[in-house]
């Protein structure tokens, strides 16, 4: 099982919509730690809201230019918050290894350490041109 099935299969409701289908979904690993920081906070918001309105769920979780985007079908001011603070510590985090990191743009926006730009970087060798 991924990372990312053990997630959907521990927030059933917040990680299906009334199809019963996933989130779209396009973040690396290194981006895991942060999400299990949000789901129970969205989890904990999600059940402030009225009885009717409690089927809430993650439509698209996404990286944009770099960025953690987290797209609900509906919230509340404290899922908002939550969102936020995630969205502040995925700009400063890398997306495929989880280690501090630094928004960088070689043809696209990422957050990339050290490490990983340099591994980008010559994996990109013979098919750039600098």
């Amino acid at each position: 099982m991924t990372w990312w099935e053990e997630l959907i299969e521990k927030y059933p409701i917040l990680l299906r919509d009334e199809m019963g289908c996933p989130p779209y979904l396009e973040v690396s690993e290194g981006w895991r730690g942060i999400l299990e920081e949000l789901l129970p906070k969205l989890e904990e918001g999600r059940l402030l809201l009225p009885k009717d309105r409690q089927n809430c769920h993650i439509v698209q979780l996404k990286e944009k230019f770099g960025g953690l985007r987290v797209y609900l079908s509906d919230g509340n001011d404290p899922m908002d918050l939550a969102i936020l603070e995630a969205e502040k510590k995925a700009i400063k985090t890398c997306e495929f290894c989880g280690e501090p990191g630094t928004l960088r743009n070689r043809g696209w926006w990422k957050v990339r350490c050290h490490t990983c730009q340099t591994q980008y970087e010559q994996e990109m060798k013979g098919f750039c041109h600098d």
